[in-house]
């Protein structure tokens, strides 16, 4: 039987399944929001309907409490998998393993397929021009040279805009598709010492560091920063821009960097990647670990095929056809394999990035806190409504969901 395989549509994912060798898999490829649908509000993954799923992480604990997925131990036991978890960063084994008391306590549920995180990336023509060098410092009185801080990004953003010469300073992915949006968010929550949660377990994004959090991508889009399509523009756009040479410097997705770093780019040869900007103290930023994972329903009809396939894409040799398929691979010596490093250095720095990434928090209620953050960004940051009462409201709206019974 051919296990029937459901995943994001996109040039990266489709193009590294299919690069692989006899995978035999019946492959259903549908947007992030349709994705989203079928997994939480079907049945797909109990009707037989679906054998295999390759979804975001955070997605696994909503998708394991609700019975959508199955735990591996046991095929793990019968059937193991090249390297695990060794072969693996912390930051990915740690985040797929974890408690549904429910389910009967802790276990894995999710192998890890794509990664990449957030890095960096600059136009190296742009901030090797002596001409830009000598401007900025005639302007700032500071040197031209790739962001450390966020002050810094902030600075060069604004120097670098220039939307006459179809150049813009940085660039936010706007599309309210509960992705990129709301990670930046998250991302400028983390520089102010907040995250989604508290300690507690409460919504922890509101107060002045989600007041501040909010005016820094307001101010980026009311100043023009960012192109004016950028709240059109998905995270596959954002980085696009770049890759068509409308944008400056940027802290994105690796895979970005990749991909504008390939043949046809249009700043092929003059990318630059890098750790994201410190936080205020100095201290390195916890940058959002948003990874994609192979899982596998509970109602799988081909579950020896549907494993048969997760134990070949997740061995060496597989995980570096799909590093250079398109995606980014997830072992560590994909990281370290001279094939990769050779097309792009970027995977080189996976390991530093990761040493202080940390996840959306692993909670069932997830994917709808993910929704109410997706609404207040789409409310503030581009249709600029106020932000005090909105933010008020989203964290009353959060609470709500983790006080539900």
């Amino acid at each position: 039987m051919t296990a029937s395989f459901w995943g994001r549509s996109g040039d990266g994912f489709q193009a590294s399944i299919r690069a692989q060798e006899d995978l035999g898999l019946d492959e259903h490829w549908i947007g992030l929001p349709e994705l989203e649908h079928a997994l939480f509000e079907t049945d797909v993954c109990v009707d037989g309907s679906a054998d295999l799923v390759l979804v975001p992480a955070d997605w696994l604990p909503r998708l394991a409490e609700s019975g959508a997925v199955r735990p591996l131990d046991d095929l793990l036991d019968d059937a193991p998998i090249d390297g695990w978890p060794e072969a693996w960063s912390p930051a990915f084994t740690d985040v797929v393993s974890f408690d549904v008391p429910s389910r009967g306590g802790r276990s894995v549920w999710g192998i890890p397929f794509h990664d990449g995180p957030p890095l960096l990336v600059w136009r190296t023509d742009l901030y090797g021009a002596p001409r830009e060098r000598e401007g900025y410092r005639s302007a700032t009185g500071d040197d031209l040279a790739p962001p450390r801080s966020w002050d810094e990004f902030d600075a060069q953003a604004a120097w670098f805009t220039r939307p006459d010469e179809g150049l813009w300073g940085t660039v936010l992915a706007g599309a309210p598709d509960g992705h990129n949006n709301v990670y930046d968010f998250v991302t400028q929550l983390r520089i102010r010492g907040a995250d989604v949660l508290d300690e507690r377990g409460s919504a922890g994004f509101g107060g002045a560091p989600g007041l501040a959090s909010l005016a820094w991508l307001r101010d980026l889009v009311v100043a023009g920063r960012v192109p004016p399509d950028a709240h059109g523009l998905d995270s596959v756009g954002s980085g696009a821009a770049f890759a068509e040479g409308r944008i400056a410097v940027m802290v994105n997705w690796a895979g970005y960097a990749q991909r504008a770093q390939a043949p046809g780019s249009a700043v092929e040869g003059r990318v630059g990647v890098g750790i994201a900007p410190a936080r205020p103290d100095g201290s390195p930023l916890p940058v959002v670990n948003a990874f994609w994972a192979l899982a596998v329903t509970t109602g799988a009809p081909a579950l020896g095929d549907a494993w048969a396939a997760v134990r070949e894409l997740a061995t060496a040799e597989a995980d570096v056809r799909t590093t250079l398929a398109g995606s980014s691979g997830t072992r560590l010596d994909t990281w370290r394999d001279p094939r990769v490093l050779a097309v792009s250095g970027t995977s080189a720095l996976f390991e530093e990035a990761h040493r202080a990434s940390r996840p959306l928090p692993m909670v069932p209620e997830l994917p709808e806190l993910v929704q109410v953050l997706n609404r207040l960004v789409d409310d503030v940051v581009w249709s600029g409504e106020d932000a005090p009462p909105r933010l008020a409201r989203a964290v009353e709206e959060a609470d709500r969901l983790l006080s539900a019974e």
